[in-house]
């Protein structure tokens, strides 16, 4: 005796599943300064990591990449796959993104600003020993902070005409008027 087996297609259907999960960041994105304290105001070397966590259901490994764009202008100078990017970093602002992703198709960004800064103070030189004169008439004299710059002042990260002279770290403050009460 034979079988006779009938098979009905109905229909076909496809089944399409999507994990949704949230990536959470759990390192700092906020924008960092570091402090450049060179000499000679070479790159300062930084390592910047970040972390985060998922829980996505389909696996729990984070992949990372990360973007540098050198003084934040638009073109990214350096790439990686990892969670820690190490460069060398001038002098300046620079824009650092990390893009975490898991496996459920998900993504998160950490984009911040990255400032060093140069903290090397500049070395005034100056003249010891300038005199001026009271002036009869006013009964005052005005003396500038550049009538005591000996020529030979000088900074680690500024060229000589990038200086700017002053009585205070107020740079604006680059002049005092002296009137005979103020002289012991």
């Amino acid at each position: 005796m034979k079988k006779l087996f009938t098979f009905l297609l109905v229909g076909v259907f496809c089944l399409s599943l999507s994990a949704q999960s949230n990536i959470t960041i759990t390192s700092s994105c906020d924008n960092t300064t570091l402090c450049n304290t060179s000499n000679d105001c070479s790159n300062l070397f930084a390592e910047l990591t970040v972390s985060a966590t998922t829980d996505c259901s389909t696996g729990s490994d984070l992949t990372f990449d990360y973007q540098i764009d050198l003084f934040d202008d638009g073109s990214n100078e350096f790439s990686g796959a990892d969670a820690t990017a190490g460069e060398d970093f001038p002098v300046g602002t620079h824009r650092i993104i990390f893009t975490i992703s898991d496996q459920c198709n998900t993504s998160e960004t950490c984009d911040y600003l990255l400032e060093v800064t140069d903290c090397t103070t500049p070395i005034p030189v100056c003249i010891f020993g300038i005199a001026t004169t009271v002036m009869p008439s006013s009964g005052s004299a005005t003396v500038y902070a550049t009538d005591f710059e000996s020529g030979m002042s000088f900074d680690n990260c500024a060229d000589y005409a990038d200086l700017h002279f002053s009585f205070s770290p107020v740079i604006n403050l680059d002049s005092l008027g002296i009137e005979c009460d103020d002289i012991p």
